[in-house]
């Protein structure tokens, strides 16, 4: 099955004239794209703009703390992150890794579709059900379990917790 990073990439080929790509990877469509004079790139971008994910994590966080109503101290205490962690990332100095993120979207209570979109806007996958730490993770996200919790289950069943030891 392609993913969608791929089938984007290859519809944007077809536009640019190019047919015969085979089953190349995303590296290898990048150099297509990047080489190819037919079509320049500020075309291109601007016909898939909608793709691309322009907001920082920084500013989700923020618009994410708002909206739930929360005080940035509930939210380190709930994420299990340091203060000064939570500051890098809310400023925009650092971009949290991807169980950093997930910590954070439990400590604000997110659903399911806003930690996706909180994921992908801190640049990481999406949570994903055929893959057995994300599936948990996601059940936890939609049961509502807290972050301790979340980590009980996946360290019971054998998997590492968010939460660093």
């Amino acid at each position: 099955m392609v993913d969608k990073r791929t089938a984007i990439l290859a519809s944007i080929l077809n536009t640019a004239g190019i047919t015969s790509y085979g089953t190349l990877k995303y590296e290898s469509f990048m150099k297509i794209i990047l080489n190819s004079k037919e079509k320049k790139v500020k075309d291109i971008l601007r016909e898939y703009e909608n793709e691309f994910i322009d907001r920082k994590a920084s500013h989700l966080l923020h618009d994410f703390i708002q909206e739930k109503k929360l005080k940035n101290v509930e939210v380190i205490e709930r994420s299990n992150v340091t203060k000064d962690y939570f500051y890098a990332i809310y400023s925009g100095k650092r971009m949290p890794g991807r169980d950093k993120t997930l910590q954070l979207a439990f400590g604000m209570s997110l659903s399911l579709k806003e930690t996706n979109l909180f994921l992908k806007t801190a640049g990481h996958n999406e949570l994903y059900a055929r893959n057995k730490r994300d599936l948990i993770i996601m059940v936890c996200l939609k049961d509502c379990k807290t972050l301790s919790e979340t980590d009980y289950i996946l360290y019971e069943i054998g998997f590492d917790p968010l939460t660093p030891e």
